[in-house]
Order: structure tokens, then sequence, then C-alpha cells
């Protein structure tokens, strides 16, 4: 699963007096393994793990792209509706919204081969819980 942020929108935060007045439409890419990709336009894959923290800055009201990561293929604009944070040894294996693990050292070496490095128990993980708000036409 490849994560990118491409075309990152210079006005997401709208400031006004120094102050956030309103979050806009963004261009951020959210990839998703291409076998993932049905599970989210159908509505039953609505959350999603990230360990890398660049997309901490993501809250409920922001819309992304979903895109089929290994053709480079957007096929949804969704919204966000929650974040969270925990570490990985607190995230559940088999979470509402998101695919199951029959157990915690499955869900290590998934991670570990989409990252294509060690996971470790301590390591913040970044819960985005999301709806699709329209696919997009085939390309």
């Amino acid at each position: 699963m490849k994560n990118e942020i491409r075309n990152v929108n210079p006005f997401h935060e709208t400031i006004k007096n120094k102050k956030i007045v309103g979050r806009r439409i963004t261009e951020v890419i959210l990839g998703f393994a291409k076998s993932l990709v049905p599970l989210v336009k159908e509505g039953t894959k609505k959350r999603t793990y990230r360990l890398v923290q660049k997309y901490a800055f993501l809250q409920s009201g922001d819309r992304l792209i979903a895109e089929d990561s290994s053709a480079h293929i957007p096929f949804a604009e969704i919204e966000i509706i929650g974040v969270s944070r925990m570490s990985f040894s607190d995230l559940p294996i088999d979470c509402h919204g998101h695919e199951i693990y029959a157990s915690k050292s499955e869900q290590r070496e998934i991670f570990e081969r989409l990252y294509k490095r060690a996971v470790d128990d301590t390591e913040p993980v970044l819960i985005i819980e999301f709806k699709v708000l329209k696919l997009l036409p085939s390309q």
C-alpha cells in the first residue's frame, strides 16, 4: 500500500485575521491496495490504519481522493469523519469497518510487508475513519 500526498492545496485552511475559519476540499491522495478498492467502493471498508504521520494534519470534514495505489487511479472522493491515534500494541485486530486479522502476529506481518520495515509495539498508528461521498468514473 503506497501512501502519497500530492498537490496539496495551499488554501487547504483559509486564514482570516490569523484564525482558521474553514477547511476546503484537499487534493490529498489516500492510497489503497488494489484488493481493498472494492471494499471501499461498496462501503464495507470505512477505516484505514496508517503508520506514517504525514496524515496527522487530517481532521473530520476534510475531503480527499481515494486512489488504487497499484495503478495510481483515483476511484472515489471521501470525507474524513474521525481521526484517532493509538500505539500499535493497542490496535484491535477485529475493528468494524476494517479488514479483520486472524491474530496480532498476522497484523504485524501485514504491516511490516506493506511498510517494508519492522513495526514496534509503541509505534503510533493513525486511525482514519471515512465515508465515500461519490465514486469517480473509471479511467
